[in-house]
């Protein structure tokens, strides 16, 4: 059976948006750059610090411009990869459909990687934190605490999402603000997991659950719940190539799928980090 690459690509990208959990809420900048397609790479993404408020001025008096601060925001080209291996045996055996298999596996491991370096990102320079009591676990007022930070830019249009680690989720079933329906802002259908791990709506803003990135790497395990706000993490994001070598004498053949990947806090007054421990 000849495999041919263009048709594998097209369906990995295909089944990768379905599979994108915490980074398909990251604004993707893609378009902004000619070309994305070195890794370690330097590129820029757009990021603009807010204007001062507005001044009052009498009759007469002249407004002083303040300049469109234009911070220097730079990230890092990844290379990212996967590889498969199919044998002929399979291929022509009564196995399923093996390559509908292969392109499903491939996009999830591919979309783990992108949602592990849009969690790394969040982690290492998110600039606005706040502290939960438990390490695997949350409360209502302590989510309620980091919205608070945003002040009163709280306003469901402007958030792209809350994504949770699972470990969480049961928390969540319990806040009444989520399921009892003596309260408004319990929807209809939360706790119901749908594509890209949508949970349901807290307070209008959409519920996500992420295994990817949401637990930190120590001794002891603490989840992180990120609040993002639309727009405030970016991507850029090229699938570059996806190429097939025969193996003759193992009658197989390798399929390995690459893409071009950089991630980035474009909005430092847009993203809020829970969790137990914090810097």
């Amino acid at each position: 059976m000849v495999i041919y690459p263009e048709l594998f690509r097209d369906a990995v990208l295909e089944k990768l948006d379905v599979n994108l959990r915490l980074s398909a809420l990251a604004t993707d900048y893609s378009s902004s750059i000619f070309n994305l397609a070195s890794e370690g790479e330097v590129i820029n993404f757009p990021q603009v610090k807010s204007l001062d408020e507005a001044s009052v001025y009498a009759k007469g008096e002249s407004v002083t411009p303040q300049d469109l601060d234009m911070t220097n925001s730079q990230a890092t080209v990844q290379l990212i990869a996967q590889s498969t291996r199919i044998f002929d045996v399979d291929l022509t055996g009564v196995r399923g459909n093996v390559l509908d298999i292969a392109v499903n596996n491939v996009a999830q491991s591919i979309a783990r990687k992108v949602d592990s370096m849009c969690a790394d990102t969040l982690t290492n320079d998110v600039l606005l934190k706040s502290a939960t009591a438990g390490a695997t676990a949350i409360t209502e007022d302590e989510v309620f605490s980091g919205l608070q930070l945003f002040s009163d830019q709280q306003d469901v249009q402007e958030m792209a999402g809350i994504v949770i680690n699972p470990a969480l989720l049961g928390d969540f079933m319990a806040f009444d603000l989520f399921v009892n329906a003596n309260f408004t802002t319990a929807q209809q259908g939360n706790g119901v997991i749908s594509n890209n791990g949508l949970v349901g709506y807290y307070r209008g803003i959409p519920l996500y659950i992420s295994a990817n990135g949401t637990l930190s790497d120590d001794t002891t395990p603490e989840a992180k719940t990120f609040i993002i706000k639309k727009g405030a993490l970016g991507k850029m994001f090229k699938f570059q190539n996806v190429e097939t070598q025969r193996n003759s004498l193992s009658f197989s053949t390798d399929i390995t799928a690459s893409a071009y990947l950089a991630t980035h806090i474009v909005d430092t007054d847009g993203i809020v980090m829970l969790k137990k421990t914090i810097a």
